[in-house]
């Protein structure tokens, strides 16, 4: 079997390395294959439960499963979303509109899977998921955001009161505010890893502007220097026939080798530079999701315009000092963990 996985130096010892997987929802794991094998599943029933999403991911994402069982090979791999649904409120508006299922619920059933995988073959090797979402760093100060991933009940049925609370966050079309936050927690986590995070995503506007920019010398400085990104396009398609089925992972770049510092302040950094954002749009960096979502921006098209204020940007992330409150590696990979 063809591994399409480019897994940092082979040289690296298994136990110094970590793979960080974070993957798209819509038009890549809540494709259309997907939806096609949950509706068969639930037997034309408008409902559906955890048996069924399970044997829908499955089955749909068979050939994606079979790579990660030879790919992740790290002593700790870890799954994560990647999608835009990185609040609540940007979860059930995307449900509805896109009748595919909870992203919230779908992407940790992937963990379940790949540990099922790896045990039946007897394979000794620890998945993780990782269920950090930028609203947790966007959440209004006194507020706690904190979300049960294992109860679709909850993600489907939030009261409104908590979706505004946890409605609070940047949405950024070209995902760059996503990967930076991404790459830093991971290195602030496995500071004597190498780290390598893949990014999976059916849309190539997305992968085209990601893999442009941070191949650059800037963008390259900005991805801490024990991480190296892939990037990945996965998706359906329809065929000749009408039929519609998944293609890839395919490769779309170079993989990007960091040479920067971490940021221990990545945090604050993106809030930063939402707020520079927010005032190019005029609009309040403290409105909530719906606000955000209909501009419709992108940060990496705000940075093209803006380069000098996103240098100073950067000169200033340069300058933060280490938070004296920063925790342990042993406590952070604790919390990631839990």
């Amino acid at each position: 079997m063809t591994n399409f996985f480019q897994n940092g130096d082979g040289n690296v010892d298994a136990e110094k390395r970590v793979h960080v997987v974070a993957l798209d929802y819509d038009g890549c794991i809540g494709n259309e294959v997907f939806v096609s094998k949950l509706r068969k599943y639930a037997g034309g029933r408008p409902f559906f439960g955890p048996q069924e999403l399970m044997l829908a991911v499955a089955e749909a994402h068979a050939h994606l499963f079979r790579g990660f069982m030879e790919g992740l090979d790290a002593h700790e791999n870890k799954i994560l979303s990647g999608s835009l649904r990185q609040s609540i409120f940007l979860e059930q508006l995307n449900m509805k509109e896109n009748n595919n299922g909870s992203a919230f619920y779908v992407i940790p059933l992937i963990k379940e899977i790949m540990q099922i995988v790896y045990d039946d073959n007897k394979i000794k090797r620890r998945v993780y998921f990782d269920s950090y979402l930028l609203s947790e760093d966007f959440v209004r100060d006194g507020q706690e955001c904190t979300i049960d991933f294992n109860n679709l009940n909850e993600l489907t049925n939030i009261s409104k009161r908590r979706l505004n609370m946890y409605s609070h966050c940047a949405c950024d079309s070209s995902k760059f505010l996503m990967l930076y936050a991404h790459l830093h927690r991971q290195a602030i986590a496995y500071p004597e890893q190498q780290v390598v995070y893949s990014l999976y995503d059916d849309n190539k506007d997305v992968l085209h502007g990601l893999a442009a920019f941070f191949s650059t010398e800037m963008g390259l400085q900005l991805i801490p220097k024990n991480v190296t990104v892939e990037l990945y396009r996965y998706g359906d398609s329809y065929t000749d026939d009408g039929d519609c089925d998944c293609f890839g992972p395919e490769l779309y770049t170079e993989k990007l080798v960091g040479l920067g510092a971490c940021d221990y302040n990545y945090n604050l950094h993106i809030i930063g530079l939402a707020e520079l954002f927010a005032r190019d749009k005029d609009i309040d960096i403290n409105c909530v999701d719906f606000e955000w979502r209909k501009v419709k921006g992108s940060f990496l098209d705000y940075i093209a315009r803006n380069e000098d204020d996103f240098i100073a940007w950067i000169k200033m992330r340069q300058m933060a000092p280490v938070p004296e409150n920063y925790l342990s590696k042993t406590v952070v990979q604790l919390q990631l963990m839990a």
